[in-house]
């Protein structure tokens, strides 16, 4: 539960042995005992506990300027423009404003809504219809409404005393003691009632009241047994009632139906919070980890009690003494608390408040003030906290370091080799553990075996490849590379008939031609790919608002020699002509197979088997080419330099296209098939 305040009252009786004696033997009533069992705290606020032991304090001020958890707003539901509904919601704001201009609420109803912007959790609107046995009925709902929702402080206007017409002193008799007669709910949550009143009358209006009714109920102490013989009786009377005729009892059922539902009724036990149930609208609750003004002044009234003003005021300077010598305060800097992590902060506000610290935030600071000890505890805590961050922060660079240079990964069913994250990395690259377990980017947990290097499926126990890349300064291997010796540049790896690499390459190959794959060579040139990936970096940024670069896998029919030369230096534009230039002097790349399949483009040899390259083109965008095209035209002739990417022998379905850039292919496989 958030709380916007912590109240504790403390009563202090000075040499409470003698004291009482002289309580008992003499009983004070009246105006004595108001002046000993109130708290003036200044001309403008003062403060009285009442016979159900709430604390009642009467303030001079502006209710908007309150911080407490629930504010009663008193409204008709119907002239939101004046008094203080007109300030509560000025600073609510006008989703709050827009609700209760909606609202249906019947006479003596409680109609609950979200604080808005209103630094409270929840705002209760009232109508007290100008009469007071119903102002006094209300305040018996919202104790019902705080206990409900686990409030611990509420403050209250002056229901009705303005534009609602009736005297001050007639709003001041019906709210205390609809307060004071609140005695069937049993109080696990609510310590604390502010009565904030704006105009200077009506607050004396309620000092007034307040003061009678302590002042009209008689004092009675029993000390203990002084001697063997029982003390005096402590009254010759009973005490005579608060009021002519005794209040009628409050009825366990919850009160009429309130707008939009009343708060069920609450049972000797603490009732659970409201918030689930559907019946009440919900409330906001602040967020604990997220940065306010400031925390809420935790205060603690001392009442004390003694047989002279002299032994009052020596008491009241021992215990500031004592106090200024058990009280700190230490300043947390915005840049300490900046490298943080959100859940330590979190955990530091939970425990300033479990501890009673107060926290003052100003430009990003903290300064947190209370007792000594608790406040050396804080400090530990963010030094702990510092020290973890740290520590993650230097693990974390030396895993992207990693990352940088080896690339561990293991090759899911399909036969994708897939990374794994960048924590799994560093452990397998430091050994941190032979055999360990290791969760994937899908949140997959793998127990890695690196003596096998392979890895099993924690649940489903299905083992895969796993691999190691090692890459170089200036070039990352592709996943589904197999590693190179550092002098090595090219590398044809034969693929396996069995594996799902050469199978998805086969099938691709099928799809448009009929003829039977021979072999399938994965090409390795470091040199080429690294040109390739550089020149789709290029044209990615080029049509970023575009196509991008749109990589396509297409076909290019070859022979056994011009294999052997694209596959040290890649493929060369000035040998175009050799075959067609139909639509450009480029590099030709067909979007089918069987195409590339012909005997002019993949002459056969003496064996009658073809070759052709499963390559990667980046086509970006393209345009209609033509046999004098040397290179693609301008996109708009306002820019010439901005060209296209690549030229096709038809716009809308276009199954041939012509790169004018040695890099703008990779031969990725080479086909070898009859």
């Amino acid at each position: 539960m958030n709380r916007s305040s912590i109240i504790e009252v403390t009563k202090l009786i000075i040499f409470q042995t003698e004291f009482l004696k002289q309580l008992a033997q003499n009983p004070i009533q009246g105006e004595q005992a108001a002046e000993m069992f109130q708290s003036d705290r200044s001309d403008h606020e003062m403060s009285v506990t009442l016979e159900n032991g709430i604390e009642v304090d009467i303030v001079f001020g502006d209710i908007t300027k309150e911080t407490v958890d629930a504010v009663v707003n008193s409204t008709n539901f119907k002239d939101l423009n004046t008094g203080v509904c007109k300030a509560i919601l000025a600073l609510a704001g006008p989703e709050v404003e827009a609700e209760l201009r909606s609202a249906s609420v019947e006479k003596g109803e409680v109609f609950v809504t979200q604080p808005g912007r209103f630094p409270c959790l929840g705002l209760l609107h009232v109508c007290g219809r100008g009469d007071a046995a119903v102002i006094k009925q209300l305040m018996s709902s919202i104790v019902q409404y705080c206990e409900a929702y686990e409030w611990e402080t509420v403050a209250l206007p002056a229901v009705c005393a303005g534009g609602g017409g009736l005297p001050a002193a007639a709003v001041a008799a019906a709210m205390l003691s609809g307060l004071n007669e609140v005695t069937s709910i049993p109080l696990f949550s609510l310590v604390q009632v502010r009565l904030v009143l704006d105009k200077i009358d009506v607050f004396s209006a309620f000092k007034e009241r307040a003061t009678r009714m302590v002042s009209n109920a008689p004092i009675r102490a029993s000390p203990p047994p002084l001697s063997p013989a029982p003390p005096p009786p402590l009254s010759p009377a009973p005490p005579p009632p608060l009021s002519p005729a005794p209040p009628p009892p409050l009825s366990p059922a919850p009160p009429p139906p309130l707008s939009p539902a009343s708060p069920p009724p609450l049972s000797p036990a603490p009732p659970p919070p409201l918030s689930p149930a559907p019946a009440l609208p919900p409330v906001a609750f602040m967020d604990a980890a997220a940065p306010s003004p400031s925390s809420p002044i935790e205060k603690s009234v001392f009442k004390i009690t003694g047989m002279s003003k002299d032994s009052i005021a020596e008491a009241k300077t021992k215990m500031k003494d004592l106090y200024q010598t058990q009280y700190s305060s230490k300043t947390f800097k915005k840049d300490q608390l900046n490298v943080l992590m959100p859940r330590d902060l979190s955990t530091l506000k939970k425990e300033m408040e479990s501890s009673g610290l107060q926290v003052q935030y100003s430009e990003g600071d903290w300064v947190v003030t209370g007792q000594t000890v608790k406040v050396n505890q804080l400090m530990d805590l963010v030094q702990s906290f510092m020290y973890a961050t740290l520590t993650r922060e230097k693990r974390s660079r030396e895993e992207e370091e990693i990352y940088r240079k080896v690339t561990w990964c293991f090759q899911r069913l399909n036969g994708k080799w897939e990374k794994l994250p960048k924590e799994a990395n560093y452990q397998l690259e430091k050994r941190i553990t032979e055999t360990g377990k290791y969760l994937d980017e899908q949140g997959i947990e793998w127990v890695v075996n690196l003596q096998k290097m392979e890895a099993t499926d924690k649940l489903s126990t299905e083992n895969v490849a796993l691999k190691r890349l090692k890459h170089l300064p200036d070039f990352n291997f592709p996943l589904y590379w197999d590693n190179m010796a550092p002098d090595e540049i090219l590398k044809v790896v034969p693929l396996l008939p069995s594996s799902e690499e050469y199978e998805e390459v086969k099938l691709d190959f099928e799809a448009t031609c009929s003829k039977a794959i021979l072999k399938i060579e994965r090409v390795q040139n470091i040199h080429l790919r690294r040109s390739y990936e550089a020149q789709l970096k290029h044209i990615m940024d080029k049509n970023k608002q575009t196509e991008g670069a749109n990589e396509k896998l297409l076909y290019h029919g070859t022979t056994q020699e011009n294999a052997t030369s694209i596959m040290n230096t890649g493929f060369n534009r000035r040998f175009s002509g050799q075959n067609a230039t139909s639509f450009g002097k480029g590099t030709y790349f067909a979007l089918n197979a069987n195409y590339s399949a012909h005997p002019t483009y993949s002459k056969p040899d003496d064996n009658g088997t073809q070759l052709m390259f499963s390559s990667r083109v980046l086509t970006g965008l393209y345009t209609l080419g033509n046999k004098d095209m040397i290179v693609p035209p301008p996109r708009n002739v306002k820019n010439p330099h901005e060209r296209f990417d690549s030229a096709v022998d038809n716009l809308d379905r276009p199954n041939m296209f012509v790169v004018f850039h040695d890099n703008q292919a990779y031969p990725d496989y080479l086909l070898t098939f009859k």
